[in-house]
Order: structure tokens, then C-alpha cells, then sequence
């Protein structure tokens, strides 16, 4: 029986984000990311669509996602590397990639002590006890991606290991996620676990009055209505494009302006479906980029959300057969071999309400106001798609679909 290997990742964002300048953010100097975040938002668009969770409530991370698989594919060979490469969407050569990836996470994290809001990252890989592993791995993980090592029992007190990962989990996500591993996730198979933590906090630029939020009707995309709490701002702060197919675009930006909301509503009901699939990382650019400063009137449901699934098939179907078959991962050392993929949990939660936005996210492996003009009018109470994403970098962190607010 080939050796479990276990991936985790989580983020909790009560959400902020980076300064857009560089500069004097990291330590060491200025933070190179090159086309890294390309990288991420097109890997993050494939994750979403082949989750297939239409017409559903949805939400992801798949930097989340990337920030693992980034340090998997540091020791993969072969076919496993091939397949990551095309995944991932590596557009430079793997050093380079590393290094761009790593400093994204670098870039997000040590700019907070010049801000408003927490923002904390952390990364780390949990081993077998008396395994062997190759020191050019361990020292890239750390280099890269700041990922220290550290051995657990996982053969002789499984419960105690999975205990100690969860802690940390829990400390670094204000308690928000306390057990992401279920009982018996860990046993004597289990042969290591590379985790990721990014925590943030942070209000709106300009919160919502919370006397204005009512119930109102939300049209499902099956064309029934639910009773949903709408909050609603007259002329506020945003920035809104109206596209020739009547999507409107809004970019609600939080405190310091350095991370926003990029909300995206077809005209129809029933529209989200042609919307995702035009939906590719330039374009997405494209469409945030049509958006304009403005005074808006906003109608927004107020929302709590969890979502959880294996998305082990969605990744062997995005290309990553080999990964969760006979893996070669022989680029770790001897405690990289005999290893495969089994379930990969992604769990994720984000709650959007008149202060702002808090949102989680956990990957598990086993291994209106009709009277203004149009175009300044957007009344999302209909089934719409949101991205929570750094302004500075362009980075999207998360991405979401609302078919139903009341849904939860």
C-alpha cells in the first residue's frame, strides 16, 4: 500500500490586503512576482469550473490551492511535473516560478505592519517521524515559500498529530476553523502534510448603513424568489462598468483601498451560467478594468456561506492523473517516494455583511434602487459571481457564486 500523502491549505480573511508599491514592503528588498499572478487567477477560473457545483452556492480558493501544490510540484518528477506545470500554469521556468509564487505570499504577508488590518501567512510541512528527505527540497520550501519542517508521530500517536496540525490551523485563522482534520484523517499511512495559512481583517472603505438592509426578493435561477436581507447604499464609493452584453461589473473596495470586491451580475436570472464560461483570466482583467470611479447605488445581499467538497476529481480531471496514481515525487529525497494522493477537502467560508467581508478557506488532502440611471445602478438580486481580490497585484484570493443568499 503506497503511503497517504495528506495537503492542506487554509485561509481565514477577515480581508485586507498589500500596498500596491513594492517597495520597502519585504525586508530584503522589492518583491519580484512576474507573471505568477497569471499563473494563480487562470488556475483559480479553471478550479471553479471544474468544481461543477452549477447552480449552486460556491467558493473557493485556488491560491489556496496553488500554494500547495507549488511546493508539491518543487519535488515532483516525470509525468507529475509535466502534469503540474500545464495545471498550474507555469509560464516561466520552475525556479522562477517558485520564487514568484513565494514572493506573492511573501509581498501579501510582511506589508501588513504598514496597515490598518491583520495579515498573517504562514506555511509549513509536517513529516513522518525517521523519514529521510532531500535537504535541496527542504531548503527551496524554505527559501521560497518560508515552510519550515516539522516531524510528527503520525504511526504511533495519529490523534496527537492530527491534533497538533489542527492547532495550528486554529491559532493562525482566529479559531475560525478549529478541527480541519476529522478524526482519523491521520493514521500510520500518512506520510506528510504541507499546510498553508493566510489570516487577514479589514472593514469596507465605506461600510454600509445597516437601518437601510430589508428583506426583499432574490430571483433563483430557476426563476422562484426567496426572501433575502439586501443591503442597500445610495451613492456610494465604487467603481462600475456596464459591458455591451449587460453584465454590469462593481469594485467595492475595503479599508485602504488595497483589496476589493469584484462583483460580477448578468442582466438575466439565468445568465450566470453563459457569463462563467467567457470567463478566462485576461478577461477578467479586462472587464475590472472597464470599471470606472463612480457613486453607485449598491443593493447587495448580506450573506454567510460554507462550502465544502473532495476536489481530488476536479483536479485529476483539470490534468493531474498521476498525482493521485503512481505520483513521482522522487525530487523530495527518499521521503517523497511510494507516495500518493488519495481525498483532497477544500473547504471554505466567507460572510459579507454592512462592516465588511470575513472569509475562510481549508484544503484537506488524504496525502435596488431602480430611480438612479442605469449605468450607475447595481442591484445584485439575482444569482451573481464575486472575486475578493489584492488590488495591488491583481491577485483574486477567492471566487464566488451566490445562487441563493438564504442558502448559507
Amino acid at each position: 500500500m503506497s503511503s497517504k500523502l495528506s495537503v492542506l491549505v487554509f485561509l481565514s480573511l477577515p480581508l485586507a490586503a498589500c500596498t500596491a508599491d513594492t517597495e520597502g514592503c519585504d525586508d530584503d528588498g522589492p518583491v519580484e512576482i512576474g507573471s505568477v499572478v497569471d499563473s494563480v487567477n487562470q488556475h483559480t477560473l479553471d478550479l471553479f469550473a471544474a468544481a461543477q457545483t452549477e447552480p449552486d452556492n460556491q467558493f473557493m480558493s485556488g491560491l489556496s490551492v496553488q500554494s500547495v501544490l507549488g511546493p508539491v510540484l518543487a519535488g515532483a518528477e516525470g509525468q507529475t511535473e509535466a502534469e503540474l506545470l500545464e495545471v498550474l500554469h507555469v509560464a516561466s521556468d520552475e525556479a522562477s516560478y517558485h520564487a514568484e509564487l513565494g514572493g506573492l505570499l511573501r509581498l501579501l504577508d510582511v506589508c501588513e505592519r504598514d496597515h490598518a488590518y491583520t495579515l498573517d501567512i504562514g506555511n509549513r510541512l509536517w513529516v513522518r517521524q525517521g523519514e529521510s528527505w532531500d535537504q535541496a527540497y527542504l531548503d527551496l520550501l524554505l527559501e521560497a515559500y518560508g515552510s519550515e519542517l516539522q516531524e510528527l508521530d503520525f504511526s504511533g500517536d495519529p490523534e496527537g498529530a492530527r491534533g497538533t496540525i489542527n492547532a495550528w490551523v486554529s491559532a493562525l485563522t482566529a479559531d475560525k476553523i478549529p478541527e480541519l482534520m476529522p478524526p482519523g484523517s491521520i493514521d500510520g499511512n500518512s506520510k506528510a502534510v504541507w499546510t498553508n495559512a493566510i489570516y487577514m481583517n479589514a472593514d469596507w472603505a465605506t461600510e454600509f448603513d445597516a437601518s437601510w438592509t430589508s428583506s426583499a426578493p432574490f430571483t433563483l435561477a430557476s426563476g422562484d424568489a426567496v426572501q433575502a436581507d439586501l443591503m442597500v447604499a445610495i451613492d456610494h464609493p465604487a467603481r462600475f462598468a456596464l459591458l455591451d452584453d449587460g453584465t454590469k461589473v462593481l469594485v467595492l473596495p475595503y479599508i485602504e483601498e488595497n483589496l476589493a470586491m469584484v462583483a460580477l451580475l448578468p442582466p438575466e436570472h439565468d445568465g450566470l451560467p453563459a457569463l462563467e464560461a467567457a470567463l478566462d483570466a485576461n478577461t477578467l482583467a479586462a472587464w475590472v478594468g472597464e470599471a470606472r470611479n463612480g457613486s453607485v447605488h449598491v443593493t447587495i445581499p448580506r450573506f454567510t456561506m460554507r462550502w465544502k467538497d473532495d476536489i481530488a476529481d476536479t483536479l485529476d480531471a483539470l490534468g493531474l492523473p498521476s498525482l493521485f496514481g503512481d505520483a513521482d515525487l522522487s525530487g523530495m529525497g527518499p521521503g517523497g517516494s511510494g507516495i500518493a494522493m488519495a481525498e483532497v477537502w477544500h473547504e471554505a467560508f466567507v460572510d459579507v455583511h454592512e462592516a465588511g467581508t470575513e472569509a475562510a478557506a481549508a484544503t484537506g488532502g488524504d496525502a435596488e434602487d431602480s430611480a438612479g440611471p442605469e449605468p450607475d445602478v447595481f442591484r445584485a438580486d439575482h444569482p451573481f459571481l464575486f472575486l475578493l481580490q489584492d488590488e495591488a497585484t491583481g491577485a483574486v484570493l477567492f471566487m464566488g457564486r451566490v445562487a441563493d443568499p438564504t442558502a448559507g
